[in-house]
């Protein structure tokens, strides 16, 4: 698949790393890879690391943005903070996915593990869900990692 990586912060590198290494290693996965870090947003640590490995970097202006038609197949989102938009998902014929760090229901929206820490919550999870066309975090649940956090669990460990 053709995929663009929508991320932009050191919470999405994990996330684009995997992606970096499919592309090397396994091309049948993932044939073909871009960064999109929206027109006028700083660079970061993703832009630095799509630098380094050499991946393309996509800086559209996202709102009126429509990638050309069958140069894309799928969106994967990690920590953006943006919506994509629903005309850009609407030509992505795989729709997209976004990884989302929270027992999904609970905890939507940005920053949930320090709401999971502050809770006392016992488990947390990763979720992979569907990108909603118009709404964060509301698309159909496709997969859930759900893990223990130890008592004395701080955002830093």
């Amino acid at each position: 698949a053709r995929v663009l990586f929508f991320g932009s912060d050191e919470v999405s590198l994990p996330c684009l790393r995997a992606l970096a290494l499919a592309t090397r290693h396994a091309p049948s996965l993932a044939s073909r890879l871009a960064v999109v870090a929206p027109e006028g947003a700083p660079a970061g640590a993703v832009q630095q690391f799509a630098d380094a490995e050499g991946l393309e970097v996509l800086r559209p202006r996202l709102r009126s943005w429509v990638p050309a038609e069958g140069a894309w197949d799928v969106a994967a989102v990690a920590s953006f903070g943006r919506l994509v938009p629903h005309a850009l998902l609407a030509g992505l014929p795989l729709g997209g996915v976004n990884v989302h760090p929270s027992l999904l229901p609970h905890y939507r929206g940005p920053a949930p593990l320090p709401y999971q820490l502050l809770c006392g919550d016992a488990a947390a999870a990763v979720s992979v869900i569907e990108l909603h066309p118009r709404r964060f975090d509301e698309g159909r649940l496709l997969l859930r990692w759900p893990f223990a956090l130890p008592p004395a669990a701080t955002q830093r460990t």
